[in-house]
């Protein structure tokens, strides 16, 4: 009842005009003819009042949807926003015109940006068949938001290094969750199965193209806290210095606060999905049964081969060699990392692979990741040796291993359980 009544004057005398004072910042480098405390003033506000809104609309948005008089105006908020976000994203996110470089108004604006995004997430996901009708143009937003970030389609400077990429992924990486959040929210909702409209609109939008180069991306991403980040907070350093603590700190994160969880929710979302897993499945398949890719990456991490000969390294990668988010030069870190990623999205498939046609984990074991890890094990001992790489893979393996201990035969010739133990 409170947002019936007064939402409207809310918007009308709040929202509206505090968004359009923003309009001066357009276009407009950061010079000393800018009032920069009033600029700050006026983000605040319509940081406030977009708060206001933003309450009372995943409070009640169903109830107001349903009402005839609220509902020109749920258009009108949700019209707003998502005009808003598409002019002030790409500012932020460092491929607009104008780019805002000024760290105190940067800061109120990806506030203010925050608060947007994560309504528009909060309302698809608390009431996903009222949301329903809004749903097309904010996929297509987030997406192509998101892929702005790691330097896919959509991208202005095509000549971005694989650096850059990486370093606006960890600049950006709230913003990252948010779009990866809406995007799994929306692929797993059970509501959207039994609507024909949503159905029909999941169809269209998530092509075959677009699935498998949003897989390849979520995977390019599930073990991003290994790769060497900013210094002191280096989580391989961490893993390293106090592998207890690293380990609690990986079981603690949340998809709300850590870029890979949520990459995780997406991947499985579209594995899931009865729209998508037809064209993850058999890839994903096709990526588990290169035997010499693995082979290769067990030799580098066991310090037996120290790199990848140049002629041989397209095939060697199996993501490829154009990962938005690698900024190694160093293709045999690469290798391990991206084999990481395959491994540890297979884990969390264990379930989907069991029942997928062509693929069986125990002949896999015995024809590829048990000799993997045998091989570690032969070269390592119990003390790991390789001092270049930390024990990446060997670890990614023995957790695989459990997550699929039932279809292990442990009769094995391999010896399954004394390599773990």
């Amino acid at each position: 009842s409170i947002a019936l009544q007064y939402l409207g004057n809310i918007v009308e005398n709040g929202l509206i005009p505090s968004l359009q004072e923003m309009e001066s910042l357009q276009g407009v480098s950061v010079s000393n003819s800018w009032n920069g405390g009033d600029i700050v003033i006026k983000i605040q506000y319509a940081t406030l009042t977009s708060r206001v809104v933003s309450h009372l609309m995943v409070s009640s948005f169903s109830k107001l949807v349903e009402e005839p008089t609220a509902m020109p105006l749920m258009d009108q908020i949700l019209t707003l926003i998502h005009s808003f976000l598409s002019q002030w994203l790409p500012y932020i996110l460092n491929n607009g015109k104008g780019a805002i470089n000024d760290v105190t108004l940067r800061t109120q604006l990806e506030e203010l940006l925050h608060v947007h995004c994560d309504l528009i997430v909060k309302l698809q996901h608390s009431h996903p068949v009222a949301f329903v009708r809004y749903l097309t143009p904010y996929l297509h937003l987030f997406h192509v938001s998101l892929m702005c970030i790691v330097g896919g389609p959509g991208e202005a400077n095509e000549k971005a290094t694989d650096a850059s990429a990486y370093t606006r992924m960890r600049l950006s990486s709230q913003f990252a969750i948010f779009f990866i959040s809406f995007l799994a929210n929306v692929v797993g909702s059970s509501h959207y199965s039994e609507l024909d409209a949503a159905k029909n609109e999941l169809a269209r939008f998530f092509t075959p193209s677009l699935i498998q180069s949003t897989s390849l991306f979520l995977l390019e991403i599930l073990s991003i806290h290994i790769i060497h980040g900013d210094d002191d907070n280096d989580d391989a350093v961490q893993w390293q210095d106090d592998p207890e603590a690293f380990y609690w700190w990986e079981d603690a994160r949340s998809s709300e606060e850590d870029i890979g969880c949520a990459a995780q929710n997406l991947f499985l979302a579209l594995a899931e999905s009865p729209f998508s897993n037809e064209i993850i499945l058999p890839w994903f398949v096709g990526l588990l049964t290169n035997v010499a890719s693995q082979r290769l990456a067990v030799q580098i991490e066991g310090g037996i081969t120290t790199g990848i000969n140049a002629h041989i390294q397209p095939a060697a990668l199996p993501l490829g060699v154009s990962a938005k988010l690698t900024h190694s030069s160093n293709a045999a870190n690469d290798l391990i990392l991206q084999w990481d990623a395959i491994y540890t999205a297979a884990g969390l498939m264990s379930s989907i692979l069991e029942g997928c046609p062509g693929f069986d984990f125990r002949s896999w074991f015995d024809a590829s990741l048990g000799p993997c890890l045998a091989l570690l094990l032969h070269q390592n001992g119990i003390s790991f040796v390789n001092k270049a790489h930390l024990p990446i893979l060997r670890r990614r393996i023995v957790w695989l291993i459990s997550c699929n201990a039932h279809q292990i035969l442990l009769a094995s010739p391999l010896n399954p359980l004394g390599m773990l133990v």
